[in-house]
């Protein structure tokens, strides 16, 4: 997932430093910093939600990624491309761009890749609305970020356990385990996610409040909240079980 280290609210003055960062990468032959400027000019069009530009930048980190035989760098743009699809409503051609980059973590035996690919084949199997598969994902993935001490896979993780619940009318606990990822979330990342990610989790957020009532969800919220990281993810994992 992207932080905000290519995004502060000023896209022009991302874009040039970025554009700055790319000039100096090709005067000396750079491959795995030319492609990482491609991730990052996708990042700024994510965030500005042109998304036909954020899938050329992807598409063109993805081909020099082939071009380079670089098997990690394959993968991490093929995860862009999968953005490009998810916030289009893709969902399919989403699932299938994160199974390939599954096949190349499996691969390469690259962690960070196979937790990230094994979360978001979670997140399409739940958008999908195959909940009993997205809940195996969520929770291989969530074996895998700690081991990695990836953390903001523990929040992302809390946050997809928590839609999940909401979606299977277990509002309480979706309502607890979003709590728990805003504080987490504030202690990883100042930025958020890109903007049709924090939509749909303004959706969720709004639909547990109109179900629970202000009362009950502030509370839940609250002490969710209040939970440490361990506490959330083993709450995740225990509630997700009952």
């Amino acid at each position: 997932m992207e932080g905000g280290d290519t995004w502060q609210g000023d896209a022009e003055r991302a874009q040039n430093l970025i554009e700055e960062a790319l000039s100096l990468a090709q005067e000396v032959g750079d491959k795995g910093n030319i492609i990482i400027c491609y991730w990052k000019f996708a990042s700024v069009a994510f965030f500005l939600e042109d998304y036909h530009r954020a899938g050329q930048f992807a598409a063109e980190a993805y081909r020099l990624a082939q071009e380079s035989n670089i098997k990690s760098y394959i993968g991490q743009s093929l995860i862009r491309l999968g953005y490009v699809d998810w916030a289009q409503s893709n969902i399919s051609r989403f699932a299938e761009r994160m199974e390939e980059a599954l096949v190349i973590a499996k691969q390469i035996n690259n962690s960070w890749l196979n937790a990230n690919t094994v979360y978001f084949l979670g997140e399409s199997s739940r958008l999908k609305r195959d909940f009993a598969q997205a809940k195996n994902r969520f929770t291989e993935a969530l074996a895998i970020f700690p081991e990695e001490d990836i953390k903001y896979g523990y929040y992302i993780c809390l946050e997809s356990f928590g839609k999940l619940a909401i979606d299977q009318g277990q509002v309480e606990q979706g309502a607890y385990l979003l709590g728990a990822r805003e504080t987490l979330r504030a202690d990883v990342f100042k930025e958020d996610f890109y903007p049709f990610m924090v939509r749909e989790r303004q959706r969720y957020i709004a639909k547990a409040r109109e179900q629970l009532g202000e009362e009950a969800f502030n509370k839940a919220w609250a002490e969710g909240a209040a939970m440490s990281t361990e506490e959330a993810i083993k709450y995740a994992l225990e509630e997700s079980n009952d």
